[in-house]
């Protein structure tokens, strides 16, 4: 898109052929600039100069403003990016490195006052390691932070005095040293640029003082040395004045480390006295230290023992008075139990921090839980080192799909933190260098036991209050371990560790300790509350007192045995069938459970619609013999696999993957899952139990081709297309060729978005290739966006994937459409019947009904009509081929010999535009 909307153009030939190899631009302002050398001048005088890509200034060039800026270098995508050149009206100059417009990398900015930064910039700012010249002949060399000397650096005046050491916000901030021409040195803490802290100002005749500083001044504790060594004043001092004289141990710190001197002739043993001395206080020191710690340590055991044995004392009583209310009730109704019919769990493993914040264990902690409650009849997901994004859409998920649940279950294992008394768990993605981060980026504690969590039964166990960088920022809002908890009746909630504790990660261990004993006991045969005092009991004995699990809130409606969930599920139990009856009545196969992963969402109109209109054929075709679900909108990342890996576990045994980015993620969980069957969209690598299947839709591309050709007054068509995949060249190539077939003067030009889903992409992408003369449009694309972008300018246009006829009725012409039925009740009759094999693929086309050109409009002439079904009919039948040469791309090069016939191993591997493209294929060789 051009930088302005009212341009005035003017193309210069000639000094398009000094300056640049590419040819002129067009002189037609309707006309896509690609791959083209002019200039543009704005109404406001503003004027571009160089070289053009998709109407975007993208290459070599010259941007003036009136105000006299000026802009000499590399552009990309309309912005400053590359190597150039920046100058300014008051004769200010940046040369160097850009990046989105800014400057970002090195570089040199020089002032017109004689100041000078080299060095490197993020962000229009100095940020990095650099050197400045102050017109004064003042020096900084060292570090920068968004312009500030931040770090450790080296600031030195002409008159020669110097500094070396840390700076924060452009001032002298830490530790460093001070020299003055004169021998005067200053070596210790500074504060906004002033001696504070610890420190040594030694001066020229060998005075020393060795002390605390304040604002520059000699504030508090020190000693004063005269020029042989030996202390001549010591104690209190305020305003570089003694106003207390007592005598100080000049072998303690902090005036041992200040104190050494040069030994004198007399005495040249006496740095090195002096030396093991200072090592022999720092041995006596730390030894002192670490008995006090000891004791410490050893008294904290004991009254944790001392606990520990109340709490095993009051256990052991408890159960002697059950044991007797046992005895007197014999053959009395028992206690009521829970009735838990169906029963939910979120389980969620962070261990992916960055830095310092990584954890070990986090993600084994999820999948033993999650591998522990299913086996317990929980239907569970799990969600591991997930971001911000990630955990909100699986906690929304997870509220919609334990809807109807009795018992919800949250178990977090991650980074959690408290924040003003406030928890708050802690995505993958958080800064935890910045508490602020926490309340805004993290989910707070109680609101997504409100919200997530449905049921009137709740359960929470947060294995979350490990060491995390928050606790160690010193922010007063930090509070070490998670703050008491406040929830409604119903809900029980418990911590790994006692509110304001640690707890441990697990050294040496694939859990940590409260997962370990949580995972030993929460089948036990007996009621929540005594199997969480068994977890306590255990991982107090497994951590020598130091970690202390502790429970919040209150559960109802009598005893809740988590073991009993399975016996206690929707199925009746035997005892309620006559005996006559369970001997001939047979017992229903459970359904199939079948899961579908969708790259974009399922009312999108396209691609991920007709795979959902697939999914549910399959429902119609099999009934109650199968059971299907489905997840939207998952990305082709790192993500995907964490998603397969959850279908997997859930019990899903058929897993439909509808996107080529999925390829990899699930062909690692297919080798995780062997007894899980795994079909992957467009992609070609294959496994014992996992097999790709495809539609050839380039043959409905070539079918819209036709009716194009036809159809377009310009010549000139138009493709937004998602992602160079030889998948999508393949379609953009058929409709050309569909296309050049009742008209071979069209020409063809294709436009990138490098998304599959982006209506707003979309959108600009149709906007742009109808302002460059295109009438008709195509797309590869998901969504709508294009038939009804050119519906609003007064263009043609084909849908994709499923039938958008309704979304633009003036605009379109037909919609070349996906029918994954037939496959996909293909595939689960087999898996139905054992017949399912792997390391297999299948690519169908018009001759098995899984692409069609549907829905044509009346304004088609009926003699194309007719084409167009006769082409049908002779895919259906073989006897029409559309690959077949000869056929050359569009530079010239033949790539199909005379009579050659195109296998599907040639259309797999298509990186090249047929002749009549424009453009070359991203990334394809020159």
């Amino acid at each position: 898109m051009r930088f302005l909307i009212h341009l005035l153009l003017s193309v210069l030939p000639l000094l398009a052929a000094a300056q640049s190899r590419l040819a002129p631009c067009p002189s037609d302002v309707n006309v896509l600039w690609h791959n083209c050398f002019g200039t543009l001048t704005s109404s406001s005088g503003q004027k571009y100069t160089g070289e053009f890509k998709d109407d975007k200034q993208h290459g070599r060039g010259t941007l003036t403003f009136p105000n006299g800026h000026r802009y000499v270098g590399e552009f990309k995508d309309g912005k400053r990016h590359g190597q150039g050149m920046d100058t300014f009206p008051n004769g200010e100059k940046y040369v160097g490195e850009f990046k989105e417009d800014s400057f970002h990398g090195r570089g040199t900015w020089t002032h017109p006052n004689g100041q000078k930064y080299v060095g490197e910039f993020r962000n229009d700012e100095r940020n990095g390691q650099g050197t400045l010249i102050l017109p004064n002949g003042e020096k900084y060399e060292g570090e920068f932070a968004d312009g500030y000397f931040q770090g450790k650096g080296t600031w030195t005046h002409p008159n020669g005095e110097r500094y070396v050491g840390e700076f924060k916000n452009d001032n002298r901030n830490g530790w460093g040293t001070y020299s003055f021409p004169n021998g005067h040195k200053y070596v210790g803490e500074f504060r906004d640029g002033k001696r504070h802290g610890l420190g040594t100002d030694t001066f020229p005749g060998g005075v020393k003082y060795v002390g605390e500083f304040k604002e520059d001044e000699y504030n508090g504790q020190g000693i004063e040395y005269g020029p042989d060594g030996t202390g001549r004043r010591s104690g209190l001092w305020s305003n570089g004045n003694l106003t207390q004289s007592f005598a100080l141990d000049t072998n303690r710190f902090p005036f041992l480390g200040h104190s050494q001197v040069v030994a004198s002739p007399v005495d040249s043993g006496k740095a090195e006295r002096e030396r093991l001395a200072a090592q022999a206080e720092s041995a006596q020191r730390r030894q002192r230290d670490l008995e006090q710690k000891l004791a410490a340590e050893s008294k904290e055991r004991q009254r944790q023992a001392l606990e520990i044995e109340t709490e095993r004392r009051r256990r052991q009583e408890l159960e002697e008075q059950l044991a007797n209310a046992k005895a007197q009730n014999a053959g009395r109704p028992q206690a009521q139990v829970a009735a838990v019919r169906s029963a939910h769990a979120l389980v969620i493993g962070n261990a992916a921090y960055p830095g310092s914040a990584r954890l070990d264990n986090p993600v084994n902690d999820a999948h033993a839980v999650s591998q522990r409650l299913r086996s317990m009849g929980f239907v569970v997901t799990t969600v591991v080192d997930a971001n911000r994004q990630r955990l909100v859409q699986a906690m929304a998920q997870f509220r919609r799909s334990a809807a109807g649940a009795d018992l919800s279950l949250l178990f977090y294992s991650g980074h959690g933190v408290q924040v003003f008394g406030k928890n708050y768990m802690l995505p993958t993605d958080v800064d935890q260098s910045d508490p602020a981060q926490a309340t805004i980026q993290g989910l707070a504690l109680n609101d997504v036991i409100e919200s997530f969590l449905p049921g009137k039964t709740k359960l929470v166990f947060l294995d979350a209050c490990r060491d995390n960088p928050l606790q160690r920022t010193g922010e007063r809002s930090v509070t070490k371990g998670l703050a008491p908890i406040s929830v409604a009746q119903g809900t029980l909630i418990s911590y790994a560790t006692k509110d304001g504790q640690t707890a441990s990660d697990g050294v040496g261990s694939r859990n940590s300790p409260f997962t370990q004993a949580l995972l030993e006991h929460i089948g036990d045969p007996q009621d929540i509350g005594v199997v969480l005092r068994k977890v306590r009991e255990k991982v107090m004995r497994a951590t020598g007192g130091k970690q202390q699990p502790w429970e919040y809130g209150s559960l109802t409606g009598g005893e809740l045995i988590l073991s009993a969930i399975r016996a206690s599920g929707p199925i009746a139990p035997a005892a309620t069938v006559p005996i006559a009856q369970q001997a001939s009545a047979p017992t229903a196969p459970a359904p199939l459970q079948i899961a579908f992963a969708y790259v974009g969402p399922v009312g999108d109109g396209g691609w991920t619609f007709a795979h959902e209109q697939g999914r549910k054929a399959v429902e119609r075709e099999f009934g109650a013999r199968v059971s299907t679900t489905y997840i939207e909108k998952i990305p082709e990342s790192a993500e995907a696999e964490t998603v397969f890996r959850d279908l997997a576990s859930r019990g899903n045994k058929l897993i439909f993957g509808t996107t080529f980015g999925y390829m990899e993620p699930m062909l690692k969980i297919a080798r995780e899952f062997p007894e899980v069957k795994f079909e992957h969209a467009t992609g070609y690598k294959l496994a014992s139990n996992m097999r790709t299947y495809d539609s050839r839709n380039y043959e409905s591309s070539y079918l819209a081709g036709i009716i194009a050709g036809q159809m377009t007054r310009s010549n000139v068509l138009g493709v937004v297309a998602p992602i160079p995949i030889p998948e999508v060249i393949r379609n953009i190539n058929s409709f050309t060729l569909g296309a050049q077939s009742s008209n071979p003067n069209i020409r063809t030009r294709v436009i990138w978005v490098n998304e599959w889903f982006n209506s707003a992409k979309e959108s600009e992408a149709a906007n742009a290739l109808i302002q460059g003369g295109a009438d008709v449009l195509f797309q590869n694309t998901d969504s709508s966006a294009v038939l009804q972008t050119a519906q609003k300018m007064g263009k043609l246009a084909f849908g994709w994937d499923s039938d958008m006829s309704a979304y633009a009725p003036d605009a379109h012409l037909g919609s070349a459409v996906n029918n994954w039925g037939p496959y996909y009740i293909k595939a689960t009759r087999e898996a139905l019947e054992g017949k399912w094999t792997g390391n297999a693929s299948a690519w169908w086309g018009v001759k098995e009904g899984a692409v069609d050109l549907v829905s044509l409009s009346e304004k088609i002439p009926p003699e194309t009509r007719l084409r167009v079904e006769a082409v049908k009919a002779g895919l259906k039948d073989g006897s029409f081929e559309i690959w077949r040469g000869p056929l050359s791309d569009n530079r010239g090069r033949q790539v199909l010999g005379p009579g050659a016939r195109a296998d599907d191993r040639f259309l797999a591997g298509m990186k090249f535009y047929v002749r009549g493209v424009d453009g070359r294929v991203p990334g394809a060789a020159p």
